[in-house]
């Protein structure tokens, strides 16, 4: 009833577009998520974007991925897998920022080629979104709640809570352990 994998930037905005050209709405696809899309204006959507643009074979790396619930999925011959009612219950600015900014990229209308471009896409195709899809069943309102609520509940990170990583930090963390047996956290 579990899925965990990656899927390439490229085809998340393929499974995207083939989701909007058959429900004509892609916001369908956000229905039983908590919110919907905040645009890029908040800091972590500037920065979803920021990595997509300069640095997208590293997104997996960076992001934490997305959730999906479905109805029901099959295997099909091709290692790709086809999703009954999939519904993006954790994961909506990721994707949609993912949207936009393939859409921009790859969408634009241009018929010409580009060095930059095409060195882009080569690095988009390498780049993946860490996925989870949950297969809930018919009946699996309940079992989707909890799905949603737990993969949207987390502990609010603060910008002070960083300073953990500096290498500052890690030096006084290791001169504390050694001159006083302290653990500096």
């Amino acid at each position: 009833d579990l899925l965990v994998g990656s899927v390439t930037l490229t085809d998340l905005f393929t499974f995207l577009k083939a989701y909007k050209a058959e429900t004509n709405d892609l916001d369908q696809l956000y229905q039983r998520n908590v919110r919907r899309f905040l645009g890029g204006r908040g800091k972590v959507n500037k920065a979803i974007q920021e990595t997509l643009r300069v640095a997208p074979e590293r997104f997996g790396l960076y992001n934490n991925g997305i959730t999906l619930v479905v109805t029901d999925f099959h295997a099909k011959e091709d290692d790709t897998y086809e999703l009954v009612e999939p519904y993006v219950v954790n994961g909506c600015q990721t994707t949609r920022t993912i949207w936009e900014v393939c859409s921009q990229r790859l969408e634009a209308g241009g018929h010409g080629s580009s060095p930059e471009l095409e060195n882009w896409k080569v690095r988009a195709d390498k780049g993946v979104v860490v996925t989870k899809i949950v297969r809930v069943g018919a009946d699996g309102a309940a079992l989707e709640q909890a799905i949603t609520r737990y993969t949207n509940s987390q502990n609010a990170v603060r910008e002070k809570d960083f300073l953990a990583l500096t290498s500052d930090f890690r030096t006084w963390a290791m001169q504390m352990e050694d001159r006083y047996e302290v653990f500096l956290e």
